[in-house]
């Protein structure tokens, strides 16, 4: 067997391990206003450690996509996300803090059921709905446009703001933005 393979092959049985055994940490970055300098929310950023070695999520979250493990694993990121901001809304409730987001795959999109995982986490959590911010990006709306524009509205309607992240690197354009069931 090539080496190469080998290492790939290696690669994806511990990320099924890894996805099972929930062995990512999340890490917030601050979204903070401009205009005053006070955060206002945190991204949530999903970040994996093979073996003592930090793995880029340009290198698994595409593999896990492939392995059709990323639904479990953006399961796991938002009830981990949703815990962690209400904790923090709880221990500084004069902090300010407004939101969360969680990143959404094309994967998760294509799933009726997503709206109801997003529901449980951010009612398990006493959290608000507007809370919580999924983040798609636009290929994520290509992949199936019908399905994904159901899905975020249904998840619009419970409350959940929809952000469209690294649009205009794809084939849409702002004339296209009107149709879309974003918030930002």
């Amino acid at each position: 067997m090539h080496a190469r393979t080998r290492d790939r092959l290696g690669l994806e049985n511990d990320l099924r391990h890894a996805v099972n055994d929930h062995d990512f940490e999340v890490h917030y970055q601050p979204i903070v206003s401009l205009a005053s300098g006070m955060c206002l929310g945190f991204e949530s950023l999903v970040r994996w450690t093979r073996n003592g070695e930090k793995i880029s999520p340009a290198v698994f979250v595409p593999i896990a996509e492939e392995l059709g493990l990323i639904e479990s694993l953006g399961t796991w990121v938002l009830q981990e996300a949703c815990r962690t901001f209400a904790e923090w809304q709880r221990q500084f409730p004069r902090a300010g803090l407004d939101y969360i987001t969680v990143n959404v795959s094309s994967r998760q999109l294509a799933k009726r059921s997503f709206p109801r995982v997003v529901q449980q986490a951010v009612r398990r959590n006493g959290l608000r709905p507007a809370d919580v911010r999924v983040e798609i990006t636009e290929t994520a709306l290509l992949d199936s446009p019908g399905e994904a524009a159901m899905v975020l509205r249904e998840l619009r309607d419970f409350g959940v703001k929809v952000y469209l992240d690294d649009f205009g690197t794809g084939y849409s354009s702002l004339s296209h933005l009107h149709n879309l069931p974003v918030d930002a």
